[in-house]
């Protein structure tokens, strides 16, 4: 049993779970919840959480970077997909998004969509079209029919007051099909 886990963990589990956990003793002022009742699955969540309300901070991003390197040249952990995916969160939070975008292009295995989108979603945050342009293009090619996608640069686009680029954009959408699920909410009161 390692770091309390109930029953063995594989090999990818550990390296996330020795990551995460190398990550959350850095961030523990910031951490309020207990990661050591958390499953692998959920570990790039978590750190996702906390990066979110601690990479303001000075020195949580190259603290992360220090740890995601010491994984590869101290303890010859191979980097998962969701490493990676942590660390172009954590870099994209807070603006760095160059880095993170050279991060996705130097990967050892094609990025999933997930960490494509963390970055895309920041690009938007951050109000860069260039790196926005060239994530959405191959976030396109990954799930050309996730209507999310042409939103989040169509919102680029309208923050930036680019109104043709934003009709681009919506044709695009139309002439693959692609429909925006519109979103709803209710309030559900007794009495």
């Amino acid at each position: 049993m390692l770091l309390g886990s109930p029953q063995p963990l594989s090999a990818k589990a550990l390296s996330l779970r020795l990551f995460f956990f190398s990550l959350s003793d850095s961030l523990s002022p910031f951490i309020s919840f207990d990661c050591r009742r958390r499953s692998p699955q959920n570990l790039c969540s978590s750190l996702a959480e906390t990066s979110g309300s601690g990479c303001s901070c000075a020195g949580l991003v190259e603290e992360g970077w220090h740890f995601f390197e010491s994984m590869k040249n101290g303890y010859s952990i191979v980097p998962s997909q969701d490493h990676y995916a942590c660390m172009v969160d954590l870099l994209s939070r807070s603006g760095r998004l160059k880095t993170a975008y050279e991060l996705l292009k130097l990967m050892p295995v094609e990025p999933h969509a997930g960490a494509w989108g963390a970055l895309l979603g920041a690009c938007k945050l951050h109000c860069n079209i260039e790196i926005g342009e060239l994530v959405a293009s191959k976030l396109l090619e990954i799930e050309p029919q996730n209507a999310g996608n042409y939103v989040l640069l169509s919102n680029i686009y309208a923050a930036a007051e680019r109104w043709l680029d934003v009709s681009l954009v919506r044709n695009k959408m139309k002439e693959r099909g692609v429909k925006k699920i519109p979103g709803r909410s209710w309030i559900s009161s007794e009495g």
